[in-house]
């Protein structure tokens, strides 16, 4: 209690009796007693009205959810929470979409790679031939 422990309480209440004397200290605990009551209910209705505020302000914003759930098309609702998903998916689509673009270009390469040297082969093997053709003739 008001960190005060039995030591302080004791002068407390011997300086109490010091200075209201036994006959006044009766009527002085019951002026304290109603006091403390008083205290305690305006605290507890304090606390309920506190509760009530509360309380009301919860449904405030629970009907005011409700209400802009009425008001507004879901359907957009569901759009705007998706709109990420789908910029997302896009993103993925045009990154697979250069990806096979890549394997396209690197396939052409590769075949036309392998034609220059089957080309370069065959007109290797061709000239001999016909060096020995022009040296028949």
């Amino acid at each position: 209690m008001f960190g005060m422990g039995w030591w302080e309480l004791s002068i407390v209440g011997l300086i109490t009796i010091l200075i209201l004397g036994p006959k006044e200290l009766p009527y002085a605990m019951k002026s304290l007693a109603r006091f403390m009551r008083k205290a305690r209910r305006l605290a507890s209705e304090f606390q309920g009205h506190m509760d009530d505020i509360v309380k009301e302000a919860e449904l405030g914003d629970i009907k005011q959810t409700v209400k802009s759930f009425q008001e507004k098309d879901i359907g957009g609702l569901l759009d705007n929470t998706l709109a990420p998903i789908n910029e997302v998916k896009s993103e993925i689509q045009s990154s697979i979409s250069e990806v096979k673009n890549d394997i396209d270009n690197i396939k052409e390469n590769n075949s036309q790679t392998s034609k220059n040297k089957t080309s370069s082969t065959s007109s290797k093997n061709e000239d001999p031939d016909s060096s020995s053709q022009e040296k028949s003739i």
